[in-house]
């Protein structure tokens, strides 16, 4: 038999059982990406170079995980939504507890994780700048004889802008 066969051969409970077993470990995915984000900021906020590359790499795997378990309960959703539009649609038009539960878990997850980078790209955009005003710094006390710009535009590129100031500046993001 065919995947598509046995599929539709499923009673409804078995697909909604499929369903929440989807759910439940791409649930246990996006911890385990929630968890690796948190370590990958925290090398960050210590630059641990060494560490927060690790970390970085696990976060990748655990986002890879994470597609995955997106195209398992993609399929497990289709094969139980019978004309529902969401997870949480079909959990209420069945009353199903189970599935309701793992469907709002899902959305917290998801939405810690959405902050939890946002934060990310705070703190990494502020490290960048202060990198960059320190080397800044660092070229000029030396003479300047290496001729490194001073400024930079938002894509990293360096302008030609006149000398920052002799002191360190971190303006809030």
């Amino acid at each position: 038999m065919s995947g598509g066969t046995t599929q539709h051969l499923l009673s409804s409970e078995d697909k909604v059982r499929q369903l929440v077993d989807a759910l439940t470990v791409q649930n246990a995915a996006m911890v385990a990406l929630v968890q690796a984000t948190q370590t990958e900021q925290a090398h960050l906020l210590a630059y641990e170079i060494k560490e927060l590359a690790h970390a970085t790499n696990l976060r990748a795997e655990a986002l890879e995980a994470v597609g995955r378990c997106n195209e398992t309960t993609s399929t497990a959703f289709e094969a139980a939504r019978a004309g529902d539009v969401s997870v949480t649609a079909l959990a209420k038009r069945l009353g199903h507890t189970q599935l309701a539960v793992q469907a709002s878990t899902l959305r917290a997850l998801a939405e810690a994780l959405s902050e939890l980078n946002a934060l990310t790209l705070v703190h990494a955009k502020r490290s960048s700048q202060t990198a960059r005003a320190y080397a800044s710094l660092l070229t000029r006390d030396v003479g300047g004889g290496g001729r490194v710009p001073s400024a930079y535009n938002r894509s990293g590129r360096a302008t030609n802008a006149a000398p920052a100031p002799a002191s360190i500046v971190i303006r809030s993001l």
